[in-house]
């Protein structure tokens, strides 16, 4: 079986949807294409590490549809933007991107893995 084949198995298995995740280096592609970065990371988990990005908007998970609509109606995010949304492992990102997928938000994508995945990385930064 030929290495494609067999990340495509265990992308099904652990439940990867590549239409709303995209790993450390497609993030990092679609934030310097401006995409908008949004933490769902509650503030005692973004406390612990240094921010990843500069301008990120926080909304932590257990408010974040009530957040994005009212951000929508105030008109201070647009559906024909991108966005990039992180938490810690993936799970609670990869959520919210269903929901914003939800209300129209076709350029939203989850990054994989969250900040997990950016720490542990060849830079020697870890959490």
């Amino acid at each position: 079986m030929g290495r494609g084949k067999m990340a495509g198995i265990i992308s099904d298995l652990f439940g990867w949807d590549k239409h709303l995740e995209v790993d450390k280096d497609g993030a990092l592609d679609l934030i310097g294409d401006d995409a908008i970065v949004i933490d769902v990371r509650n503030e005692s988990k973004r406390k612990k590490v240094e921010p990843i990005f500069d301008e990120t908007i926080n909304v932590e998970f257990k408010e974040f549809e009530t957040k994005i609509k009212d951000l929508l109606e105030k008109k201070e995010i647009t559906k024909d933007d991108s966005y990039v949304v992180f938490c810690t492992t993936g799970a609670k990102g990869l959520k919210a991107v269903k929901i914003l997928r939800k209300y129209g938000f076709e350029k939203s994508f989850n990054m994989k893995y969250g900040t997990n995945a950016w720490h542990a990385n060849d830079d020697g930064c870890g959490t």
